[in-house]
């Protein structure tokens, strides 16, 4: 058992260092609004393209088990989506939309492949890379329905609008072209391995200080009732249920630890974003995400320590 607890604290406490410090270099004034926003586009834009890029390519094959882990992983979230909405049916249509987003949108592209990299090395994270595949387009599709929908912004075709999401996002775009060089087993001259390197290794320190530096933890003084409501549903209803459908369909090794620890993220800075551009509450999404990201620490340390006890 104390194997067990120092394996999940050695995988998490390091990831949550670096958010750590990114909240106090934030609060001492040593980096601004204009350094977190920079950064992030610099991630989302060029690093973390890159360091999927590099992760997929060196995919061997697709076995049919991470098919059904992707299914599985899919049809939960969603389950989990239709349930959420209906629970929160009532509430006034902004804060009902922040709500049920912030219930099923994990951060599975920065912590997610953090802890899994940190925990479980290659062969986890390129299973985890391939479950992208699903999971933004899925996690973008479910956003704008129920965020247009409780906004009252009905104005355009939902679908267009995810497909708009899915063809302008440099993640997706990554997967899909480094996926053949893995399948037909395409090496890269060394020179391009190794300035990939150089890229991908900035896409953790600067993700995790930038989200560090976003999180506004005063705000959690008010509404305490609603975002702890949401942080049960994201950080502990929708790993168990993902656990459990994982085990009914005798989905085990590292596609279960990538469905679980997907499933166990925090909410995704991106919630509010969306929130903001179709009219929800975004100042409830701003505390969903803080609120999910401080817990997660103690939640993904639970359920990291849980599945090396599994295993």
């Amino acid at each position: 058992m104390l194997d067990t607890l120092i394996f999940a604290a050695e995988t998490i406490v390091p990831i949550f260092s670096l958010i750590l410090v990114g909240m106090v270099l934030k609060k001492k004034d040593f980096i601004g609004e204009s350094f977190i926003s920079t950064s992030s586009v610099l991630v989302y834009r060029l690093v973390l393209p890159v360091m999927l890029f590099q992760e997929i390519s060196e995919v061997d094959g697709i076995p049919a088990e991470l098919y059904l882990g992707m299914a599985v992983l899919a049809g939960i979230t969603i389950l989990v989506f239709i349930v959420t909405w209906a629970l929160f049916y009532r509430m006034p249509g902004p804060t009902k939309g922040s709500m049920v987003q912030g219930g099923f949108r994990g951060n599975v592209t920065i912590l997610g492949l953090a802890v899994i990299e940190s925990s479980y090395g290659s062969s986890a994270i390129q299973i985890a890379v391939v479950f992208l595949i699903t999971t933004m387009p899925l996690f973008n599709l479910l956003a704008i329905i129920v965020l247009s929908h409780s906004s009252g912004h009905q104005e355009g075709n939902v679908a267009a609008k995810v497909l708009g999401e899915v063809i302008r996002n440099p993640l997706i775009w990554a997967i899909l072209l480094g996926l053949p060089f893995g399948l037909l087993d395409i090496t890269l001259p060394g020179v391009v391995v190794s300035s990939m390197d150089y890229i991908s290794r900035l896409t953790l320190p600067l993700a995790l200080i930038g989200i560090g530096g976003s999180l506004k933890l005063k705000s959690l003084m008010s509404r305490k009732l609603l975002w702890s409501g949401a942080s049960v549903i994201k950080l502990l209803v929708l790993p168990a249920l993902v656990w459990l459908a994982a085990l009914a369909f005798s989905i085990t090794g590292d596609t279960l630890v990538a469905m679980v620890i997907f499933a166990a993220c925090p909410t995704a800075v991106t919630s509010f974003v969306m929130a903001e551009a179709l009219g929800a509450d975004s100042e409830l999404a701003g505390e969903i995400v803080s609120a999910t990201t401080l817990f997660s620490m103690f939640t993904m340390t639970f359920w990291i320590g849980m599945l090396a006890s599994s295993a």
